[in-house]
């Protein structure tokens, strides 16, 4: 694990994408990091303990490797946002440094209040992923988004869709809502 008295040990290194939120959620101090630097591919550090703060895509796993392998006998914690995907495993298996890594680990920034009314879900490329690259994956994290602020403030009386994604989403959130009922009924 890490010390959390040697924050000078330890190095943040975050895909850009990241950085605006990162920023707007917390400090470098808050975090215990000494640093905080983007993931590039030709990074050599001599912090004990880097952590990787990286959307799920090939291209940053290619990088994460190149930063490994420059930078030998070292912690590497990797946090994945929202969550690790099969080909990143197979990409880090494959380059020969999946064992070197400490910790995996997944982060979803979900909602992120920007007002007091109004919420954000911070997934960039979520078009991208949806229409280009047909991954549906985006509609399950808008899903358990929605799922999760229920949990606090309530079930939503009246939930209208219109589309086919948003027809999905709200089928997942059935879906999840029944399992949350099974998981109750279950526990005397």
């Amino acid at each position: 694990s890490i010390n959390p008295d040697n924050i000078e040990s330890k190095l943040l290194i975050m895909d850009r994408s990241f950085y605006d939120i990162f920023r707007l959620l917390f400090t470098k101090d808050e975090v215990g990091v000494g640093k905080i630097t983007f993931l590039n591919e030709d990074l050599r550090t001599e912090s004990k303990h880097l952590i990787f703060l990286t959307p799920p895509s090939i291209q940053n796993m290619n990088s994460l490797t190149s930063i490994v392998k420059n930078n030998p006998n070292r912690n590497y914690y990797v946090i994945f946002s929202p969550r690790r995907t099969f080909a990143c495993k197979e990409a880090l298996q494959m380059s020969g440094v999946y064992g070197s890594i400490t910790a995996f680990n997944d982060f979803n920034f979900d909602l992120i209040p920007l007002d007091y009314d109004l919420l954000s879900l911070e997934v960039s490329n979520a078009s991208k992923l949806l229409y280009c690259d047909l991954d549906t994956s985006v509609l399950v994290l808008v899903a358990e988004s929605i799922h999760r602020l229920q949990l606090v403030f309530g079930r939503v009386n009246s939930f209208f869709s219109k589309g086919y994604s948003a027809k999905t989403i709200a089928e997942i959130l059935k879906i999840s809502e029944s399992q949350s009922k099974l998981r109750i009924d279950d526990n005397p």
